[in-house]
């Protein structure tokens, strides 16, 4: 915010109608951000290498509240951010310490991108059959940030699906724009294969570790355009229904 007595002042805002207003730092979603944000307003005091060109500032926090991903956001490069041994990381370690078990603390300026650790937190869904699914959340990626209602669509989509299967046999599932595969780990059990598409390589990771942890299988993940896929079951119908333009079946 500035500078008085040779130390700088930080405080929290936000713009609104492009104006930018000052916001106390106990106004937050959760109590996990409310605490990361009071911890950083004094680290970043404290740290002058962290806090040296900070743009803007995220919060990330799961529906448990066990983990914080925390992104500073630089205007500009910041070259020390790359040297894991440099001052910014020594100093982006001891403010993850400083925000407590499962904090994750990321910078990012212009053409680079460091994480102390990781980038993502685990996301926990519990469904009306039982079953407790995990998925990872990456920093940036789409995420569902109700978790009352994620649960509920999932429960829908299941309930939906098990009709279908159970009226015409194991079929197979094709999903387009699956990002980290919330749908995917949840549908996948009730299909004899899914292939879920999603053109962002993180979320197609992320869609990975999270059929990996859910021990769901039979899962293909294609990290392509959703468009390039289509086009290719256009022409695969197509030759099927012996025709080569575009057909359609229920």
């Amino acid at each position: 915010e500035g500078k008085g007595e040779g130390e700088a002042r930080v405080s929290y805002g936000y713009y609104e109608g492009g104006v930018l207003k000052r916001q106390p730092t106990d106004v937050a979603a959760c109590r996990r951000i409310r605490e990361a944000k009071q911890v950083l307003q004094v680290v970043l005091q404290q740290e002058p290498v962290l806090l040296q060109h900070v743009q803007a500032v995220t919060f990330t926090c799961n529906s448990t509240q066990t983990e914080c991903l925390v992104l500073l956001i630089y205007a500009g490069t910041v070259p020390e951010m790359g040297d894991q041994s440099g001052q910014w990381a020594a100093a982006a370690q001891r403010l993850q310490a400083r925000l407590g078990p499962g904090a994750q603390v990321i910078g990012q300026g212009k053409r680079c991108r460091c994480a102390v650790q990781r980038d993502w937190l685990w996301e926990e869904r519990v469904l009306q059959d039982g079953r407790r699914l995990s998925y990872q959340t990456v920093q940036g990626g789409f995420a569902n940030p109700n978790p009352t209602v994620a649960a509920a669509t999932l429960d829908w989509l299941t309930a939906i699906c098990r009709r279908i299967t159970a009226a015409q046999g194991r079929l197979h599932l094709l999903e387009l724009y699956s990002g980290n595969g919330h749908h995917t780990c949840a549908l996948a059990p009730l299909f004899a294969h899914t292939w879920c598409v999603e053109i962002n390589a993180a979320l197609c990771a992320a869609a990975v570790q999270g059929l990996r942890r859910n021990q769901v299988g039979h899962v293909s993940v294609v990290c392509a355009p959703c468009e390039n896929v289509a086009r290719v079951l256009q022409r695969r119908w197509g030759r099927r229904c012996g025709s080569s333009g575009s057909s359609s079946s229920s």
